[in-house]
């Protein structure tokens, strides 16, 4: 018995280091006018996708990205959780500084920019540890509905140990206080004293009316509802229902996240999603991918099925004026 659900993978709107070309890593920058109108028109047209689960970094520039995605959304109801493990890759003492210091310092080095780690700063071993902790968490949540299956193997995909509780690593999770309207404020991240049983602290995000009234239930007709499980043949899947996850991150991390999910992907990439597979995603570049999950009593076991799309910015692209962002350098800025 497995699960579909899927993986919408976003990076953050622009912000004024992109522009200028300053190392940002960790630093908590705040998205720039072109970023905040990204993020306004990715909500757009993201709107009628319909997620049951919302995850994004605790930095600013990502988490404002979500909520700018959150409020537009028609036809979701979850909470936005933010996660400090979906940060950007901590670059030590060269954060704040110009792109030509990092190329100055990573040439002195004589190490290649994936091996090259600056004082104070992240290797990129650790950056894949903390994506593959999410991810290990995020699959076992996926499998909860799911009875256990006893062919769960290596062959079926990435395995996560099913003895730790989802809730493991709650301390890196907080709640984003979301306003219910369409602009994108400055983020005010706070922690909810709330116990829930999940240790998440969080805050739903209903739909209202600009005069509190609680609005009407969006129309399906036009719902981008995630599929039912139309990829198995296994008929007691049925019942369960599959599941659409938002993701906000930042360049670097995003690139791990992807690379993991592709990992295990047996099927060929192709046109363009080829040519995206190793370049960081632009700002608020859209990726999706189509995973399956499966449980044993020990682990859970999941893979990619369908590589839909990576780094898609036709929702920038199509506006009056092309808002894709021109950074020269795309990488952990």
């Amino acid at each position: 018995m497995n699960r579909i659900f899927t993986v919408t993978l976003v990076r953050h709107g622009e912000t004024l280091s992109n522009r200028d070309n300053i190392m940002q890593g960790q630093l908590d920058t705040q998205l720039s006018d072109l970023g905040q109108r990204q993020a306004q028109l990715l909500g757009l047209h993201l709107q009628d996708f319909k997620f049951t689960h919302m995850f994004t970094s605790d930095l600013t520039r990502a988490a404002d990205t979500a909520k700018a995605i959150a409020q537009a959304n028609r036809q979701s109801h979850c909470s936005l959780k933010t996660d400090k493990r979906l940060r950007e890759r901590g670059f030590g003492w060269l954060e704040g500084k110009p792109l030509s210091e990092f190329r100055e310092a990573m040439a002195k080095s004589k190490h290649s920019s994936h091996s090259f780690t600056p004082e104070g700063g992240e290797t990129m071993e650790q950056v894949t540890a903390r994506v593959i902790s999410f991810l290990d968490d995020l699959f076992k949540l996926m499998a909860e509905p799911l009875m256990n299956n006893s062919e769960c193997t290596a062959e079926d995909g990435f395995l996560a140990q099913v003895q730790n509780p989802v809730s493991s690593h709650a301390s890196m999770i907080t709640s984003v206080n979301v306003p219910l309207t369409i602009e994108v404020p400055n983020i005010n991240l706070e922690n909810s004293h709330e116990e829930n049983p999940s240790n998440h602290h969080v805050i739903d995000l209903q739909p209202h009316h600009k005069n509190g009234h609680p609005a009407s239930p969006p129309s399906q007709a036009n719902s981008h509802s995630p599929a039912r499980s139309s990829y198995s043949s296994d008929q007691d899947n049925a019942n369960i229902d599959s599941a659409s996850v938002l993701i906000v991150s930042h360049g670097l991390c995003l690139r791990e996240l992807s690379r993991l999910l592709l990992d295990r992907f047996k099927g060929k990439l192709e046109g363009r999603n080829a040519q995206e597979v190793s370049r960081i995603s632009p700002n608020t570049g859209v990726s999706r991918l189509i995973m399956s999950v499966s449980r044993s009593s020990s682990r859970v076991c999941a893979k990619c099925i369908e590589c839909v799309v990576l780094n898609d910015t036709t929702h920038l692209e199509k506006s009056q004026h092309n808002l894709v962002s021109h950074a020269k350098f795309q990488g952990a800025l």
